[in-house]
């Protein structure tokens, strides 16, 4: 029995009839989000983008634009008036490097964090567009203008070449290659989440109003992209450290040997601060009589966001351990040659020699962690979280909320266990205990 043909009046008709974009470059095949369908009528055939990524909606278009067509003698003419221009490639289609420029010039995005944002976005753009151009330009050689001109190819590709699939293959070609190692292969999950969320911020609503006057593709890159770890942090922290320990061979090891790595191990452990805030702390941002540090905004300083900036209560006892190493020409708590520079596109320490002996300090007492410096800044809230509570520490660490803070502390920490096997049965406890006589009847013991 001849199978009876479907009629375009069917789902599963148009269903067969639709399909994802394609273009290939360089041997490479790469899909687009959005769908398409292919017409043909009164011997005129036309390709429609459909203009979403939704199959469901893509059915329903592709039988609009058809009953269109053949609705009257100027169906194809409405019908390319309406939908048609939608689909046209043209000259002024923006660039990477087009809404990059936008951003930058009327967003007023701070210029680290937009710096930050763009690197991630070129890096997913040039892993997933390898083309020549690219390959010839050597990333990391910016004294030979390499890094000039990579970053120029990277940003005259097409933006809407950043498909919804395009990036997927590569979140899953970047985890695949890692493969075979949990440790690594879990670590690679949070670094294309961490990459993700920075593409994101630069595609939010905030930024992507000030580029509208470019012709933006719909849907907009990485809007619809999901986290592979869901927004858990990449490694929830453990302490694998004691820190009274560790506080004791730093006053033995580094306090007359290496005050500054001594100052910024006290600073990060008992105060919480980041690198950076340690880096340009003033001396006039001690206070003493309070036993408070201040993080604020000055002239060598910019705080990480609105939240970064706040008065933090510390011993007494790191307010004079630091103002017995302090000297009287000192500026900065900590001591360094390097004056800050605050014109930079990259995070310039003062005292990254410091940072560098602490750290490999720490190494060699177990700290095992990538970031040592910062581990100490985690065993901080973890002590924080435990004696006084995740809010408490949420405060002291100047998280922007309590679900920052719980994304990498429990809300306690303390050894809390099931009592079962040390603890007594209730017949033992309560209830007098009985033994069997001979006759079979029970006695009190």
């Amino acid at each position: 029995m001849a199978k009876r043909a479907l009629s375009p009046k069917s789902g599963k008709y148009w269903a067969d009839r639709i399909f994802l974009g394609k273009t290939t470059r360089q041997g490479r095949t790469y899909y687009t989000s959005n769908y398409y369908v292919r017409l043909q009528h009164a011997g005129q055939r036309e390709l429609f983008c459909l203009n979403t990524a939704d199959k469901a909606q893509a059915i329903k278009q592709a039988e609009s634009i058809y009953y269109l067509v053949r609705s009257d003698s100027d169906g194809w003419q409405q019908a390319l008036e309406k939908y048609g221009k939608k689909m046209v490639i043209r000259s002024d289609d923006p660039t990477i490097g087009d809404y990059l420029k936008a951003v930058q010039e009327l967003s007023g995005i701070g210029p680290e964090t937009f710096i930050d944002y763009a690197r991630k976005l070129r890096r997913v753009a040039a892993q997933i567009f390898v083309n020549e151009h690219i390959r010839q330009a050597n990333k990391y050689d910016a004294r030979a203008l390499g890094r000039t001109q990579w970053a120029e190819a990277v940003e005259k590709i097409p933006l809407r070449e950043l498909t919804d699939e395009a990036i997927r293959r590569w979140q899953v070609a970047y985890v695949a290659a890692r493969r075979g190692d949990p440790v690594q292969e879990q670590r690679a999950k949070h670094t294309v989440d961490a990459v993700l969320r920075s593409c994101k911020s630069l595609f939010a609503k905030k930024l992507v109003k000030w580029a509208k006057h470019l012709r933006l593709p719909d849907p907009l890159p990485f809007r619809n992209l999901e986290l592979m770890t869901r927004g858990l942090s990449s490694f929830r922290y453990r302490s694998c450290i004691d820190p009274f320990s560790l506080l004791n061979l730093a006053r033995q090891e580094l306090r007359a040997a290496k005050p500054e790595c001594y100052k910024i191990f006290l600073l990060a452990l008992g105060g919480g601060l980041r690198r950076m805030e340690i880096d340009r702390l003033l001396w006039r941002s001690v206070l003493v009589q309070e036993s408070k540090i201040r993080i604020e905004q000055h002239e060598f300083f910019s705080a990480k966001t609105r939240y970064s900036e706040a008065d933090i209560a510390v011993e007494k006892e790191l307010i004079s351990e630091l103002l017995a190493l302090r000297q009287l020409d000192d500026e900065f708590v900590i001591r360094s040659s390097n004056a800050p520079r605050n014109k930079t596109t990259y995070r310039h320490y003062r005292a990254a020699e410091n940072f560098s002996e602490l750290c490999d300090w720490l190494r060699s007492k177990g700290v095992e962690a990538l970031s040592p410096i910062h581990t100490l800044r985690k065993e901080f809230g973890r002590l924080l979280t435990e004696g006084f509570g995740i809010y408490a520490a949420s405060t002291a660490l100047r998280h922007s909320s309590v679900q920052v803070t719980a994304a990498f502390y429990a809300d306690e920490t303390r050894r809390i266990v099931p009592s079962l096997i040390g603890r007594k049965s209730i017949t033992e406890t309560n209830l007098p205990t009985s033994q069997l006589t001979p006759a079979g009847s029970t006695v009190a013991a």
